[in-house]
């Protein structure tokens, strides 16, 4: 990511109600608890496996294509980036936890600051 530090990371999510606010975004509470995961590691992640990008070969090789948003993260950014995309079938959302973690309080944290959160915003 764009970011240098973990408390770079954090000051910028941080920083989202309070922007949210300036613009009139309905919903966004500056006073809630901050952003602060410091204790999860930053580990590398793709952000954005689905099922467009993972192709399986003849040999039953296979390739995750489009990696433009891949980076050093949060190791929930992961479960988070799979979740993000809008035409998962319900299958394949069924088994993201079991793919990438079980992180939907992380999510739900994530989702307040920003809206809508896209990975491919940071």
């Amino acid at each position: 990511g764009p970011f240098t530090s973990y408390s770079n990371l954090t000051e910028w999510f941080n920083s989202r109600p309070t922007v949210s606010k300036r613009f009139n975004f309905i919903g966004l509470d500056p006073n809630e608890s901050p952003f602060n995961h410091s204790e999860v590691p930053l580990v590398f992640t793709r952000q954005d496996i689905h099922m467009r990008n993972i192709v399986v070969w003849k040999d039953s090789t296979v390739w995750l294509c489009d990696c433009e948003q891949a980076g050093f993260c949060p190791e929930y950014f992961k479960y988070v980036g799979t979740v993000e995309y809008d035409r998962t079938p319900w299958l394949w959302r069924f088994f993201i936890p079991f793919i990438a973690g079980f992180h939907s309080i992380r999510y739900r944290h994530l989702y307040r600051p920003g809206g809508r959160f896209l990975l491919v915003h940071i």
